[in-house]
């Protein structure tokens, strides 16, 4: 490498290595370019992804809401048809009639009838029989008094001897009849004294398990039961084994709204969103809810399409860069080289007009 006589290289030899001079530049207006390139499209798709993750979740928590919704509007309207059916039969003078006062066989046998009209338009009911004021029984559907036992609720008796109108008990499990409740009135005479009681046994199971089976809504994950206020889960769909007490967050959600959403993180299980609508006459509550990777599966889906064309777009503007940095290196790295040979004592050197703007 010549000096200058005292120890100092020439300015010509921060010319001397062309290529690594040319092939840094190169590499450096690659960078730039996909910088340039990479950032505006990694930042648009974290906005894209935040945006539609809170769309998303937005629209999978109201989704659950109406389907929750739903199935406490079906359950409701249940509740009142059978609040009805004992108004009626509380109110029939046939019913009433053969209460007050003992009646030949053939009335009793037209009553038996009447009670089980109730069940076979129904079909909700396990047992819907009369009793006089001393809890004897009178009549029922079956025309017998078997079943008899379960019906003595001590509760809901001394509910009776104050209320207005049909009362209703909590939800119990009988080894006989399965989960159900009772729900009772009082006859009453023209004088407006009571003469007797009606009670009913009610089949939740039965009854409850086909509206909460229903999958509208629900898609493949999606479940729904019913629970209490204590966190006691009362009836499933049956169609996957539901918890055996609710989780706590729900149910301090349920605690402060008549609805709402919660998000539960599960650490042996899936995460869910959770959907609630209070039943609160009843004290009940009404869960639907789906795995989070059902619910957020267009997002996921939509992740999975911003990473491939992420990748498309790296391979192009890695490509395109590597040609456009060559073009605008190459000619750096001609004068480069002439340098060096004018460096070496050849003033004559030229370096060739490139077709190109370069």
């Amino acid at each position: 490498v010549p000096d200058n006589g005292n120890g100092a290289m020439n300015k010509t030899d921060s010319l001397a290595h062309p290529r690594h001079r040319s092939g840094g530049l190169g590499f450096h207006i690659r960078l730039w370019m996909l910088v340039v390139g990479l950032v505006p499209l990694v930042a648009l798709f974290l906005y894209c992804y935040w945006a539609a993750q809170g769309a998303l979740i937005e629209a999978s928590n109201d989704h659950l809401l109406s389907v929750a919704d739903a199935r406490r509007s079906q359950i409701q309207a249940w509740l009142q048809e059978r609040f009805t059916d004992l108004e009626v039969i509380s109110g029939s003078q046939d019913c009433i009639t053969l209460v007050q006062q003992a009646a030949s066989d053939q009335h009793h046998a037209a009553v038996c009838r009447y009670l089980d009209s109730f069940q076979t338009g129904a079909r909700d009911y396990r047992v819907l029989a009369l009793f006089d004021l001393n809890w004897e029984w009178v009549a029922s559907h079956t025309g017998g008094g078997e079943h008899v036992e379960p019906l003595f609720d001590e509760v809901l008796q001394r509910e009776l001897a104050t209320a207005s109108g049909p009362v209703m008990s909590s939800v119990h499990s009988h080894e006989a009849m399965g989960v159900g409740l009772h729900l009772a009135a009082t006859l009453q005479g023209e004088d407006g004294l009571p003469v007797g009681y009606v009670i009913a046994v009610l089949d939740l199971t039965g009854t409850f398990a086909p509206i909460l089976r229903n999958r509208a809504g629900l898609g493949r994950t999606g479940r729904a039961y019913l629970a209490n206020f204590d966190g006691e889960v009362l009836v499933s769909d049956d169609q996957e084994p539901a918890p055996q007490a609710l989780n706590q967050g729900v149910l301090e959600r349920a605690r402060v709204g008549d609805t709402g959403t919660v998000y539960v993180d599960n650490t042996n299980n899936p995460d869910r969103f959770v959907a609630l609508a209070s039943i609160p006459d009843h004290d009940w509550i009404l869960i639907a809810e789906m795995q989070k990777d059902e619910a957020l599966g267009l997002l996921y889906a939509l992740r999975r399409g911003f990473l491939i064309a992420g990748l498309v777009t790296l391979g192009t503007v890695i490509v395109l860069s590597s040609r456009s940095s060559g073009r605008l290196s190459a000619p750096l790295g001609e004068l480069a080289r002439a340098a060096r040979k004018i460096a070496q004592g050849n003033p004559h050197e030229r370096v060739p007009e490139l077709a190109g703007r370069e």
